[in-house]
């Protein structure tokens, strides 16, 4: 998900021993490589990171299909195959996506542009982005794409909550990431949690703005509006943190 901690996640993988971090490239590309990992090809003790994170990726819904075959193909050759995302609480998500992709021309100009003002962030944020990303993918969001942003119904968002349910190991939040995520991820790699907890977020910003949107700074009224147009991602947040919880996990040293 995007602006939802993945690049700690990237990192933390990085610096993980005997681990394989897959160059962000078409899902299309890399998927030769997964297909011939899953059958064991691999020299032991070896991980293969994939992350399947923007650009133009399908969505999560157009893939889940091809990940639960992956899924049974690594299982038959008893392979390891783990699969999570994070989400984002919506009102701090909405705000760092904002200053990310849409101040300063965000990355390659790929979204509407806007200023640092309570009146563009208003008019240029995206409803429901969390939901919309995995039920149409990052390039929903894309300003020469725009029509694909329109039009997202809550059983849309529904079916794709069900998809990512049913396919997905594993669903954290960035706000509990270092107590959650990270010490799962560190279990699963090393067998040690605690590995985890050390690793220290990374905060990434658009280096070239000047000025940003800050929480604390806006009006009742811009937040009252980012929470209307976040509802779905709202029940998403409650409802990931329902069925997804550490209990699930038998972990020590946490």
């Amino acid at each position: 998900m995007a602006k939802a901690g993945g690049t700690t996640i990237r990192e933390f993988f990085l610096s993980s021993p005997n681990v394989i971090v897959a160059p962000r490239v078409k899902f299309s590309d890399i998927l030769p490589k997964i297909k011939l990992w899953v059958t064991g090809d691999f020299q032991k003790n070896q991980t293969l990171m994939v992350e399947i994170h923007d650009g133009l990726n399908p969505s999560y819904v157009d893939i889940a299909s091809i990940i639960d075959r992956l899924r049974s193909q690594a299982h038959a050759n008893k392979v390891p195959f783990f699969v999570f995302t994070t989400v984002r609480e919506p009102l701090s998500h909405a705000i760092s996506f904002y200053n990310f992709e849409h101040l300063d021309g965000g990355r390659g100009g790929r979204y509407v542009t806007g200023k640092p003002t309570e009146e563009d962030l208003i008019k240029i944020l995206i409803p429901n982005m969390q939901c919309l990303f995995v039920a149409r993918g990052d390039i929903a969001m894309w300003k020469d794409w725009a029509t694909l942003k329109f039009g997202l119904t809550d059983e849309e968002c529904e079916e794709a909550y069900n998809v990512i349910v049913k396919t997905m190991d594993w669903v954290g939040t960035t706000e509990r990431m270092s107590n959650e995520t990270l010490p799962l991820l560190a279990s699963i790699l090393t067998g040690d949690p605690s590995k985890g907890i050390e690793m220290k977020p990374k905060n990434v910003q658009n280096k070239k703005k000047k000025d940003t949107i800050i929480k604390e700074n806006l009006s009742s009224h811009a937040i009252d509006h980012i929470w209307n147009i976040t509802r779905v991602d709202s029940e998403w947040y409650q409802k990931i943190q329902r069925d997804y919880v550490m209990s699930m996990w038998n972990l020590t040293n946490i």
